[in-house]
C-alpha cells in the first residue's frame, strides 16, 4: 500500500538482519559527506507523545571495509536523532548544531577540557 517513508519511517535509520543491529546515516552538512554508525544501545527514548521526541543512540562509526558486528575498540558516540531550531526571546534562530559548531571550533585547542562537553563529529 504505501511505502516507509509515506508512513513516516526515517530512511536514514535501518536494521541490518545480517548482523542483528540497527545502522544509522549520519549526514555532516560541512564535509557533504555521509557516515554510518552502528547503534549499540538506545540511550533515552520518549516515552510521550508530546514534546521533541528526541532519541540518543549510543553507536560508532562503521568501517568502510566491515562485514562484522564486532565493534573491537571503535570510539562510541552518542547520536541525538532531532536538532530543533526555535526563535529565542530576541527573534534569533537557536540553532543546537551551531552552537555545538561554536563550542568545537573555541574549544578545539584547549584539551584540558576534553570529555567535558560534547564534542561535533557531524551535523
Amino acid at each position: 500500500m504505501c511505502k516507509n517513508r509515506q508512513l513516516g519511517y526515517d530512511p536514514t535509520i535501518r536494521y541490518n538482519s545480517d548482523l542483528d543491529n540497527w545502522e544509522i546515516d549520519v549526514y555532516d552538512s560541512e564535509t557533504q559527506m555521509t557516515r554510518v554508525y552502528v547503534c549499540e544501545s538506545i540511550r533515552c527514548n520518549p516515552h510521550s507523545t508530546f514534546g521533541r521526541h528526541t532519541r540518543c543512540f549510543v553507536a560508532y562509526e562503521k568501517p568502510a571495509d566491515s562485514t562484522s558486528a564486532n565493534n573491537g575498540d571503535m570510539p562510541k558516540v552518542l547520536i541525538k536523532d532531532a536538532w530543533a531550531q526555535t526563535l529565542g526571546p530576541d527573534g534569533h534562530v537557536c540553532d543546537e548544531i551551531a552552537y555545538l559548531r561554536e563550542i568545537r571550533d573555541t574549544l578545539a585547542d584547549d584539551h584540558t577540557l576534553d570529555n567535558m562537553y560534547l564534542r561535533l563529529h557531524a551535523g
